[in-house]
């Protein structure tokens, strides 16, 4: 049957310039977002709207003030990976540290980048936030905010931009956890920071997101005593009042055993104002465990979390999470070790709504146990399964990156394939679903000789790269009139197209033909066929009117199955006794 794409309203509207990075379609040569001669390091990845994201990291610049201190960076790319901001993105902070602490990047309900970092631009070490727009503009001034004024110990900074526009920003500080609220504009709402502590311990922050109602849901490590007491996972709910949500007193996500030395774990929103997370133990063992909390504070999983696998013969550490709001599944991907780590793999786990195990007790080997030292897990939620992100290296700085996606039952839909075959130590990969539902991933990769920023992406059906393109093509060249693309036919966007039509004096307007397949050429008398007409039919004509351009935009559906779809499009320029055929153009429907 054929069918058809209904055309907008067709308008004169301008022609972006195209960018010359895109994601690549080859594992061997991926982005690199960041790559001067020094290291770049710490990269962070967050989704936007329109399909890109914002990466972040730290880069060693030898041009900076001071030279060689650790600067803080920003990069905005479209859903094609294409740079907005030119190459190397934006600077944010010219610092002067030797060293690098965690920083926290996260985007706002008005689609601007929100960053807080650790400061010594006026003198100490203070923590700053500041908003970016998608312009690459700091809109809470060139040196953003100061939220802190102290001799104090401050590390790690964590930021989450609320539903309401507002902006939550924790630190550490001494043996506490800082807190501030800022308004949309940057001004703090609260006065006087808040400040959680505990007497006769210690509170360190790990991680931040938005809830529901204006509210922020904040993770931090307990510690009760020296460098060799046990560490939990303490949470609370704060409002935008600053009110805690979850009880007077903290709730104990993790307080049995204890935490890794070091490990401030991550975790992510469950979509309806509660969080999912997910930590590796020291003691009793290694263990990979995962708990989800609803909005109101309530535990989903057993106290202290479920675990990944029943198989106490093995250990298990560096976990990943991701979870499908639809169907209140959690899905985990770890590194596995045999019980003296000398042989590592990497496996997966899915937890139904209330923490049952369902890929097997044991989980699912994605890569068994051998000498390939695995890590490096990162993993996205699909409608129907996960895609799986992991390093494996046959020796020091021969890492590659591998990608897998799984559906639903743990079946494999794509085997494992290289994401990033360049041998290099590869570190730090951080991954992040793209809103028009493919993986983007972000890693540090010394394949030049020093640090980089690289950047891919992962489609749903397996595939690399994927950007849109097209083509003209003119057979013969017996068609003189021109018919040009001003935009790539990209998903979720609308497709710009011109046609001069000054040398067809007298014309009252022209149709357009888009069909699935290119023709070798069929001559007429008003020019040369060059789309198949009697391959499926894909758009209606539509006749334009004016005397010199038509202009048209052909809106492209925003699915992601689309990509990869050729088509191909002609225009005929309607005249009373001599209409006329343009050229042709190629098209592939992509990012």
């Amino acid at each position: 049957m054929k069918s058809s794409i209904p055309i907008l309203p067709l308008l004169v509207l301008a022609a972006a310039p195209f960018a010359s990075a895109q994601y690549s379609s080859n594992p061997a040569l991926n982005l690199a977002v960041a790559d001067l001669a020094t290291e770049e390091a710490q990269p962070k990845i967050v989704p936007t709207a329109d399909g890109g994201a914002y990466i972040s990291w730290f880069s060693s610049d030898a041009s900076g003030t001071p030279a060689f201190g650790y600067d803080v960076r920003l990069q905005k790319v479209d859903a094609g990976g294409h740079e907005m901001w030119g190459h190397g993105g934006v600077l944010i902070a010219d610092r002067g540290f030797s060293s690098t602490q965690d920083y926290s990047l996260d985007v706002d309900v008005a689609g601007f980048a929100l960053l807080a970092f650790r400061d010594d631009r006026f003198g100490g070490t203070q923590i700053t936030a500041t908003k970016v727009d998608p312009a690459g503009t700091q809109v809470w001034g060139p040196t953003g905010v100061q939220l802190t004024s102290t001799t104090a110990f401050l590390a790690a900074p964590t930021i989450a931009g609320a539903n309401d526009g507002g902006v939550f920003v924790g630190w550490t500080e001494d043996n506490s956890v800082g807190l501030q609220h800022l308004s949309p504009l940057g001004t703090p709402t609260w006065g006087a920071n808040i400040i959680l502590s505990v007497a006769g311990g210690s509170y360190s922050i790990c991680d931040m997101k938005a809830s529901n109602g204006g509210s922020a849901i904040m993770s931090f490590i307990y510690s009760s005593g020296g460098f060799g007491s046990p560490r939990h996972i303490y949470a609370q709910k704060v409002s935008a009042a600053g009110a805690p949500q979850w009880g007077p007193a903290p709730l104990h996500v993790f307080d049995a055993g204890s935490l890794q030395f070091g490990a401030f774990p991550d975790f992510i929103g469950d979509g309806a104002g509660g969080a999912v997370f997910t930590w590796y133990s020291s003691s009793p063992a290694l263990e990979v465990f995962a708990q989800h909390v609803l909005s109101n504070g309530t535990e989903m999983f057993a106290h202290n979390g479920v675990s990944a696998s029943t198989d106490v013969t093995q250990i298990r550490v560096g976990p990943s999470v991701a979870f499908d709001t639809a169907e209140q599944e959690t899905f985990l991907l770890y590194e596995e070790l045999n019980s003296s780590q000398s042989q590592s793999g990497i496996s997966a786990q899915k937890l139904d709504a209330t923490g049952n195990r369902m890929w097997s007790p044991t989980g699912k080997s994605l890569l068994a146990l051998g000498v390939t030292k695995a890590g490096n897990a990162a993993i996205v939620a699909l409608d129907d399964g996960a895609q799986l992100f992991w390093s494996e290296s046959a020796g020091f700085g021969q890492d590659v990156l591998r990608a897998q996606t799984l559906d639903d039952n743990g079946a494999v839909v794509h085997a494992p394939t290289d994401f990033s075959s360049t041998p290099a130590s590869k570190y730090r990969v951080s991954a992040a679903k793209s809103t028009l539902g493919f993986g983007m991933v972000v890693w540090q990769d010394n394949s030049s000789g020093s640090d980089d920023m690289m950047l891919q992406n992962y489609l749903p059906d397996g595939s690399l790269g994927g950007v849109a393109t097209s083509t003209a093509r003119n057979g013969s060249g017996a068609n003189p009139a021109v018919y040009t693309s001003s935009t790539e036919p990209s998903i979720g966007a609308l497709w710009q197209t011109s046609v001069d039509k000054s040398g067809t004096p007298g014309n009252i307007g022209s149709a357009l033909f888009v069909y699935a397949g290119a023709s070798t050429g069929l001559m007429l008398t008003e020019g040369e066929v060059l789309v198949d007409l009697f391959s499926p039919f894909v758009l209606a004509n539509v006749a334009n009117s004016g005397p010199l351009t038509d202009t048209r935009a052909m809106p492209i559906p925003a699915i992601v199955s689309l990509v990869g779809a050729q088509l191909s499009t002609q225009v005929l320029i309607l005249h009373p006794t001599a209409s006329k055929l343009t050229n042709a153009i190629d098209i592939t429907l992509g990012l």
